[in-house]
């Protein structure tokens, strides 16, 4: 072979090598631009958790109940805590009756009842956690065994904490809820902020009333089958809060309470019908706080509450009855069932 066919085969291979390598170069530049295509992101979600799902994954034993179990339902406090594992709620009859909670079976004293962190086991002739409507809660935690330090130290069995919602700077809402044996409740709550001033206004109020018309059977009388005609119960609430947040003060705030109470008395053995039960009560309550009081790192918070009420029977039938009609003289000569 020549000189010149060996230079022309030389070209011709380092030809054949170019034109060969460019498909390969192609190749991997398509092979690199698919691959980086397919590692695109197109959307990130990032999920935290909420208070509430913090709080039921803290290490102290707690239930927490949302809103959204309490929401579009006639069901109360007590409904939704019957339904909370290690819960027992007893009632005592119908709509206005009293109740008992227990937690794992500590019950009265041992029980810290709470709003907001405020203890209402003084008012219980006046207020119950019944009274507060579904639809200003935000949730209710139940504390089983340990309790927080700032419940105090008199609830050692536990505590039910109903802590209310916080509404918008401008916020009116009312809500009208109808239930068996003619039960009613009206609720109705107006809120006003001016961040201007640092006040905020808040006014509201609950109607309750039923006629707790159940059957029932009395088994003193050989389980005889009555309706309860006499156990009507009706409650009034009404209530007006100002909070100032620029009066040196981080939080001050001023609270009233109304609450008028009539509850008529159900027989047993006799068969009642004029006896029933009333009460009427005004709190006032006032709350200040302040971070770094006086030194840094040194909080205030103070709380003080009064109370005015007053409750009584009254039972001023001239006659009784039996569950067959018959009458008989009252039970003393200035009358009573």
């Amino acid at each position: 072979m020549g000189e010149k066919s060996r230079k022309i085969l030389s070209e011709t291979v380092v030809a054949a090598a170019v034109i060969l390598h460019l498909p390969a170069v192609s190749v991997a530049q398509k092979t690199d631009t698919t691959y980086f295509t397919n590692r695109e992101i197109g959307t990130v979600d990032v999920v935290s958790h909420n208070e509430i799902r913090q709080m039921r994954e803290a290490a102290m034993p707690l239930s927490v109940i949302s809103v959204k179990q309490l929401e579009g339902t006639t069901s109360n406090i007590n409904d939704a805590l019957a339904r909370t594992a290690g819960i027992t709620v007893r009632n005592t009859g119908g709509v206005g009756s009293a109740s008992r909670i227990s937690v794992r079976g500590l019950e009265g004293k041992r029980m810290g009842i709470y709003i907001d962190e405020a203890a209402i086991g003084q008012l219980s002739d006046y207020m119950s956690l019944n009274d507060i409507p579904t639809d200003m809660i935000e949730r209710i935690e139940v504390y089983k065994g340990i309790v927080p330090y700032r419940f105090g130290g008199s609830a050692l069995g536990g505590a039910v904490n109903v802590v209310t919602k916080e509404y918008p700077p401008v916020y009116f809402d009312a809500s009208y809820e109808i239930a068996s044996f003619n039960t009613h409740k009206i609720s109705t709550a107006f809120k006003r902020t001016s961040h201007k001033m640092g006040l905020q206004f808040g006014v509201g109020g609950v109607l309750t009333y039923s006629d707790n018309d159940y059957t029932m059977r009395l088994q003193n009388l050989d389980n005889r089958k009555v309706t309860r005609d006499h156990d009507q119960f009706r409650k009034v609430m009404f209530g007006t809060s100002l909070k100032a947040t620029k009066w040196y003060f981080d939080e001050a705030k001023i609270e009233l309470v109304c609450t008028t109470t009539k509850a008529e008395i159900q027989g047993i053995d006799t068969d009642i019908r004029e006896a029933h039960n009333h009460s009427a009560s005004g709190i006032a309550a006032i709350t200040l706080k302040r971070d770094n009081f006086i030194a840094d790192g040194l909080d205030f918070d103070f709380d003080a509450c009064y109370s005015y009420g007053r409750f009584g029977l009254c039972d001023t039938a001239k006659y009784r009855y039996d569950w067959d009609g018959n009458r008989y003289l009252s039970v003393s000569p200035y009358g009573g069932e």
